[in-house]
């Protein structure tokens, strides 16, 4: 098959009926539950240690619990030689966070900036990615204490005494956090990583990082106007909602997925939570059982959908603020504030991601098609040549888990889209499936037909560039020769010696 012959759409394929990622769910959801539960409990404890010499405040130890059960995966993508980074990063973020929230807490003017400097921060993160993946990681971190200071079932005490509270509750977690990231690190291959920006044929007067830096601090500017509306003394429900949606931005389709599992699971877990917690009395032990228990629970099922866990985590707040308080009566009225809360959070969210300076999803899905193909070549040219190269096949299996991403919101865009959305369900499954075979090394052994699939891929690779260059900037033109060509690659029968 010559370098710009088309493979031939009618030839057998057989699409592996093995689901690699099913494999790979369980084992991230065992992993993911286990460092949520060594980080979490280790910092609960380490707190309620502190009662016995001092009197800390009581928030300090809701804000340890929660950059626990938030912490491990964030710095999941953090190598260990650039730990000092995530740490800086960390402690910058922490004592802006802290800030911020005591600022909110003011009922004059003082408010509105606190709210105003709270939306530029956990912007800024997003806005550093212009400056290539190494920033992503940091950036993700540093946004981490923004969402901890959020969840308060007290109000915010404002004096040094009580920042300098927080600073150690937020060293105490990331402590523990390391302690388990290092015993778990089996290994820490270094990796070569790409900008990791939409890459669109025409000139863009605004990069996609800007874009998405301006949606998040406009929606988080608005879900603070909209919590003063609904319940200015819970602004975690809306604000929070906001920073979920828009966690990962990936693109108004994705947004719109996410928004809508956000609000369907908050309102099943909010509901059913508040249900059980209204017969529950104050400072119950059971309920601080159920925190836990949801908690660990919604970090071991959360690669199976975003919605369990969308579920789990309002859920967990609820028993929280009844553990704080929150019963009978008081708790049904709360339960009608945060599911308008919740409701106008994902609204908010996912209208800033479509009318402000959109970024289509299809783009984005269009650049990681061209990473995991970019690099999937420099595998089989290496492999042709005799040689192994396992930082290679490292960035192949992570460029593979940043797609599994998109599958939901394809797969959703399949039924539910409109135009070439409706056609990146094939193509996200079909790279997949490549990445997956050369991961697990299940391609041609022979130079030649390691340099064949080296060809190939590269003409998918142009075929691919050739239509984000076409006037429409979409996958529609040919949308089925780039499925075709990703899965006769899959099924690696390639013969260098046919040509059409």
């Amino acid at each position: 098959m010559g370098c710009g012959a088309k493979p031939h759409v009618g030839m057998e394929i057989k699409m592996s009926k093995i689901k690699p990622e099913v494999s790979a769910k369980l084992s991230q959801s065992a992993r993911a539950g286990i460092e949520m539960t060594a980080v979490a409990l280790p910092a609960f404890w380490s707190v309620i240690q502190l009662f016995s010499w001092w009197k800390p405040p009581l928030n300090t130890i809701v804000f340890a619990v929660m950059l626990g059960v938030m912490l491990p995966r964030a710095m999941k993508r953090v190598q260990l030689s650039e730990i000092h980074y995530a740490i800086a990063a960390f402690a910058a973020g922490t004592a802006a966070a802290a800030g911020c929230g005591m600022l909110i807490e003011n009922d004059n003017g003082l408010r509105v900036l606190g709210g105003l400097l709270f939306a530029v921060a956990v912007a800024l993160p997003v806005w550093t990615r212009r400056f290539g993946d190494a920033w992503k990681a940091p950036g993700t971190v540093f946004t981490i204490p923004f969402m901890a200071i959020l969840v308060h079932p007290l109000p915010l005490e404002q004096n040094a005494a009580y920042f300098g509270w927080m600073l150690a509750a937020a060293a105490i977690a990331l402590l523990w956090t390391i302690i388990v990231k290092i015993l778990s690190s089996a290994r820490d291959i270094p990796i070569t990583t790409e900008p990791d920006q939409v890459a669109i044929a025409k000139p863009q007067a605004i990069m996609s990082s800007t874009k998405m830096a301006i949606q998040l601090a406009v929606a988080v500017a608005a879900a603070f106007a909209c919590a003063e509306l609904v319940d200015a003394n819970h602004l975690v429900w809306p604000v929070l909602t906001v920073l979920i949606v828009h966690s990962g931005n990936n693109g108004r389709g994705d947004l719109l997925w996410k928004g809508a599992q956000r609000t369907a699971g908050a309102l099943i877990g909010v509901t059913a939570a508040s249900f059980i917690a209204i017969n529950l009395p104050p400072k119950n032990s059971i309920e601080i059982v159920a925190i836990f228990g949801i908690l660990v629970f919604a970090a071991a099922v959360r690669e199976f959908g975003y919605i369990f866990w969308a579920a789990c985590i309002p859920a967990a707040l609820v028993f929280l603020y009844s553990f704080f308080g929150q019963t009978g009566a008081e708790l049904t009225i709360h339960l009608a504030h945060r599911l308008l809360g919740i409701a106008i959070g994902s609204a908010v969210g996912i209208i800033s991601g479509y009318f402000i300076l959109p970024v289509r999803m299809i783009d984005v899905v269009r650049l990681r098609l061209s990473k995991i193909l970019s690099i999937a070549c420099d595998i089989a040219i290496t492999s042709a040549r005799g040689k192994t190269d396992e930082a290679s096949i490292e960035r192949l299996r992570m460029a593979k888990d940043e797609l599994l991403h998109f599958k939901g919101a394809a797969k959703a865009a399949r039924y539910l889209g409109v135009g070439a959305a409706r056609r990146l369900h094939g193509a996200v499954n079909g790279a997949y499936e490549l990445a997956s075979h050369i991961v697990s090394g299940d391609i041609p052994k022979g130079s030649d037909d390691l340099a064949a699939l080296a060809k190939e891929i590269g003409v998918a690779r142009r075929s691919l560039s050739s239509e984000a260059a076409g006037a429409n900037n979409t996958l529609t033109d040919h949308p089925d020769q780039l499925i075709a060509y990703v899965q006769a690659i899959v099924t690696a029968k390639l013969n260098p010696k046919k040509s059409e």
